[in-house]
C-alpha cells in the first residue's frame, strides 16, 4: 500500500473510531437524526446502490485493494473481448479509485437516483442501472478495440476504467430530459453561475469534469451519455423493462414481494413509466378530455415523435390506447393531423409498430408497448 492509501486508510480509521465512540452523544443531537432522517427517507434501490458501494469502498480501503490492485474487476478491453470476462461491466461500476472519487460520484449518484426512483419506480431503475452497466462495458470495449486496432491509442485495450460515474451520466441524461419535459423551467444551473438548456447539461458537465479531471476516462462518461441519450429517445425501448413485468415483480413473484412490502419501495406509477421523451407519459396525462401533449414542454423532435405514436395507436388500434393507459379517451385518436415529422422518423415509428404487433402475435402475454404507459 502506498503512503497515500495509509494515510487514507488511517483517516477513515480515526473517522471511524470517533463515531462509534461518540454515538451515543450524537443519537441526541439534531445532526444525527437528521442523518438518519435523510438515510431513511431514500427511496430502496438509491439506498441500495449507495450502501453497496459505500461498503465496498470500506473494504478496498481496509484492506488497501484499491487503484492498480483493482485490476482483477476494473474494465479491462482486453479481457473483455479476449478472455470473455464479462462481469466486469458490473463489477468495475462497484469499486472506486480513491476517497474523493467515490465521494463525488455519490454526491452525484443519490438526489438524482432518488428523483428518477420516484418518478419511475423501483425496479425501473434498477433495470436502467443494470442495462446501463452492460450497455456502457460494451461500448468502452468495443471503442477501446478499434482505437487500439487503427493506431490512435496504443494501449486502449489495457486501460481499465472503475467508478459508477458513467451510470451516473447516464441516469443525469435521463433525469434533464425529464425535467425538460414536466417542468415550466427548460434551464438547469452549472454551479450556481450560469445556466445552460437542460438538454444540453449533462454535456456541459462532461466537459467541465474533463477539464477540472483530465485524468478522468472521457470514453467511459461519453458510453454513459450516449446510453442516456438512446434512452431518452426511445432506441432502447425495445429493452425496456415491460410493465407486465413490473406488475409481476409487485404482485406474484414470491422474492420480489418481500422488497414490495419495505417501507422505502417505490411501485410503479400507475399512469406510466416516464422513461423517455418521446413516451406516452404525456397521453396518460390526457385523460380528463384535454390534449395528452397538452402543457408538456417537449422539443420538435418530441412533439413529432408524440404525434406519430397518436397517429399510429389510432391507424392501428381504431382511436384506442394500445397498451392501456387512459390517454385514449383524452386525445388518442383522430391525432394524425398535427404529424410534423417526416421521412426517418416516420419510417422507424412504423417499422416499430409492424415489429411490435407481430410480437405481440407471437407471444400474446408479452406488452410492449405497456413499457411507457
Amino acid at each position: 500500500m502506498d503512503v497515500e492509501g495509509c494515510a487514507t486508510t488511517m483517516l477513515l480509521l480515526l473517522l471511524t473510531s470517533m463515531f462509534w465512540l461518540c454515538q451515543p452523544l450524537l443519537q441526541g443531537s439534531s445532526l444525527f437524526a437528521a442523518v438518519q432522517n435523510w438515510y431513511n427517507g431514500l427511496p430502496l434501490c438509491t439506498k441500495a446502490t449507495f450502501s453497496l458501494i459505500m461498503g465496498i469502498f470500506i473494504v478496498q480501503l481496509l484492506t488497501g485493494w484499491y487503484g492498480s490492485q483493482s485490476t482483477a474487476v476494473s474494465l479491462v478491453p482486453h479481457a473483455v473481448l479476449y478472455d470473455y470476462q464479462v462481469y466486469r461491466f458490473f463489477t468495475a461500476v462497484l469499486v472506486h479509485g480513491g476517497l474523493l472519487h467515490v465521494t463525488f460520484n455519490m454526491l452525484a449518484f443519490v438526489p438524482i437516483g432518488a428523483s428518477l426512483e420516484r418518478a419511475a419506480g423501483t425496479w425501473q431503475l434498477l433495470h436502467f442501472m443494470l442495462l446501463s452497466c452492460f450497455l456502457e462495458g460494451v461500448i468502452y470495449a468495443v471503442v477501446s478495440g478499434l482505437l487500439a486496432a487503427s493506431g490512435l491509442v496504443h494501449g486502449a485495450l489495457f486501460h481499465g476504467a472503475v467508478g459508477f460515474s458513467g451510470v451516473i451520466f447516464g441516469l443525469l441524461v435521463w433525469d434533464s430530459a425529464l425535467l425538460s419535459s414536466s417542468s415550466s423551467s427548460s434551464h438547469r444551473s452549472i454551479f450556481g453561475l450560469f445556466h445552460v438548456p437542460a438538454p444540453w447539461y449533462p454535456w456541459v458537465l462532461l466537459l467541465l469534469c474533463q477539464l477540472m479531471l483530465p485524468e478522468a476516462s472521457l470514453l467511459g462518461h461519453l458510453a454513459g451519455l450516449l446510453v442516456g441519450q438512446l434512452w431518452v429517445w426511445g432506441y432502447l425501448r425495445p429493452l425496456a423493462l415491460p410493465r407486465s413485468a413490473v406488475l409481476w415483480l409487485e404482485q406474484s413473484s414470491p422474492l420480489a414481494s418481500r422488497c414490495v412490502r419495505l417501507p422505502s419501495f417505490v411501485t410503479m406509477p400507475s399512469s406510466g413509466l416516464p422513461y423517455s421523451t418521446c413516451c406516452e407519459a404525456a397521453a396518460g396525462r390526457g385523460a380528463g378530455g384535454s390534449n395528452g401533449s397538452e402543457g408538456v414542454r417537449l422539443g420538435a423532435l418530441g412533439r413529432n415523435l408524440h404525434s406519430l405514436g397518436k397517429l399510429f395507436r389510432s391507424g392501428f388500434s381504431g382511436g384506442g390506447d394500445v397498451g392501456g393507459s387512459g390517454g385514449g379517451g383524452g386525445g388518442g385518436g383522430g391525432g394524425g393531423d398535427d404529424v410534423e415529422a417526416a421521412g426517418a422518423e416516420m419510417q422507424y415509428y412504423a417499422v416499430a409498430e409492424i415489429l411490435r404487433r407481430r410480437i405481440a402475435g407471437i407471444y400474446p402475454g408479452v406488452d410492449i408497448v405497456g413499457d411507457g404507459k
